[in-house]
């Protein structure tokens, strides 16, 4: 998140546009076409093996950078599947876009808007003193975050609901907000509700809506 808003103030100094790309099957595009070495991460140092370093057999996500010769170019930040293309020009962010998408399987989002970490954030372009890029977190997209929060943990019961009304973070009317009033109403009225963990039955089950 610390990465994304240092980006973002990047393209406000420097008046960068951001685009966002999909990036289908991320996880299987990560082969290294030449041998790369890190240090051991650490917490996962080996014993008497410390001055040992890591071969990479798959690429770590982060930020690539790539300029010509006359400064213009652009940044790409990876986070899982999702990624972020700063550019100086259209044309830089569009070259960048046509090469990927013909090495991978990728999905143009176009200008970012939201941009979906562990709270979405909401990029608006806004007259400012400077012509910059205001970043709000509206209140909406914090309670939906808050909301998949308590359905991952322990109220999966809220799953239908949450995932309905998260499709509305980018442009949510009262009616949405009236609904996330109801479930708030109905958390607060079942705060004892909790998962019950037993040894029966010993296979696991599940049901899914064939459509």
């Amino acid at each position: 998140m610390s990465t994304i808003r240092l980006l973002i103030a990047l393209a406000l100094i420097h008046n960068l546009i951001i685009h966002l790309m999909d990036v289908k099957t991320a996880f299987l595009n990560g082969e290294l076409d030449k041998e790369v070495y890190m240090n051991q991460p650490r917490g996962f140092i080996m014993l008497e093996n410390e001055n040992k370093v890591c071969k990479l057999l798959k690429s770590l996500y982060g930020l690539k950078y790539k300029f010509d010769e006359s400064g213009k170019g652009v940044i790409i930040c990876l986070y899982v599947d999702d990624m972020l293309i700063l550019g100086i020009d259209q044309v830089q962010v569009d070259l960048t876009k046509e090469f990927l998408s013909s090495r991978f399987f990728m999905k143009d989002m176009g200008e970012a808007d939201v941009i979906l970490v562990s709270t979405p954030m909401d990029i608006n372009e806004k007259l400012m003193p400077n012509n910059g890029q205001a970043v709000s977190q509206l209140e909406y997209s914090r309670v939906i975050s808050c909301l998949m929060y308590v359905m991952t943990c322990t109220r999966p019961d809220i799953a239908f609901v949450v995932g309905k009304l998260s499709r509305y973070t980018r442009n949510p009317g009262t009616q949405h907000w009236q609904a996330i009033q109801m479930v708030l109403k109905y958390l607060k009225k079942t705060m004892n509700y909790s998962l019950t963990y037993t040894g029966y039955p010993s296979v696991l089950e599940g049901y899914t809506d064939a459509s």
